[in-house]
């Protein structure tokens, strides 16, 4: 029997350190799962912590009503109000003047323009030029050798800086330009010059008849090329043929026999 109480006492105080270790290895657990709170610190307020105002209802007697009309500004008669930026300024527009008045004629020969005054025409009348173009046959023309051939012709270097053939009143019959860009002659250094050929024209009606014109024209190109070496050419660039100037002729006749235009009185 003693053995047997000795066996039971010691089965008992094994349950009860099985219960107590138990016990305590489930509270370690518990408080493993348990999150762990940190107390945030206290701010103190300050005058730089913004505050937070809450609006307040607007009652209906406090509410302003729009205005239904823009208010408007009074100013004296007679005054214009100020502008921050000033108003662009619109230049007038300027009429084109009618040829023969103020604007000159173009002649343009394979892209050399020039502009010649019609000092024998009116206001809105009708003209026509009058062109023949005189080309080298072979190298260019030297311009000691073009000088010296306008000179024996009766060209003169004069106005715009191109040759003029004139009548003894002083009226131009023709005028001599260069086939070099921009179409005029630099008269100081044209000595040494190279020129690849001519221009004769004439704007009709003139101080002679459309038919004497040509005729002038007409021989004094031939003089050139004879003594420069070229040929003649018509206001196209083509060879001028016995038919394309009896043609010539009778386009100028019919020109100048149809008369002034309506501007002229």
């Amino acid at each position: 029997m003693a053995e047997l109480r000795w066996i039971l006492a010691i089965a008992g105080v094994g349950l009860i350190a099985g219960l107590w270790w138990w016990e305590s290895r489930r509270r370690q657990a518990v408080r493993k799962a348990e999150p762990v709170s940190i107390p945030e610190p206290e701010v103190a307020a300050t005058e730089s912590t913004p505050k937070v105002v809450t609006s307040q209802p607007v009652s209906e007697s406090e509410r302003r009503p729009l205005p239904r009309q823009l208010p408007t500004l009074d100013l004296p008669e007679g005054a214009e109000p100020e502008l921050k930026r000033p108003a662009p300024s619109i230049a007038p527009l300027r009429e084109r003047p009618a040829l023969g008045v103020d604007e000159p004629p173009q002649v343009q020969e394979s892209g050399v323009t020039l502009s010649i005054p019609g000092e024998h025409n009116k206001a809105a009348r009708r003209q026509r030029v009058l062109a023949f173009r005189l080309v080298p046959v072979e190298s260019k023309w030297k311009g000691r050798d073009l000088m010296a051939a306008f000179a024996a012709e009766g060209l003169r270097f004069g106005r715009y800086s191109v040759f003029h053939r004139s009548r003894d009143g002083g009226q131009t019959i023709f005028h001599a330009a260069s086939l070099n860009e921009p179409g005029s002659f630099d008269y100081e250094n044209m000595d040494g010059q190279l020129f690849s050929g001519a221009s004769l024209f004439a704007v009709i009606p003139g101080p002679l008849d459309a038919e004497t014109t040509l005729d002038i024209m007409l021989m004094t190109a031939k003089r050139l090329v004879g003594e420069l070496g070229g040929r003649i050419q018509d206001e196209m660039g083509r060879p001028l043929t016995n038919q394309a100037l009896i043609r010539l002729r009778e386009e100028i006749v019919k020109f100048e026999q149809e008369g002034p235009g309506r501007g002229e009185q």
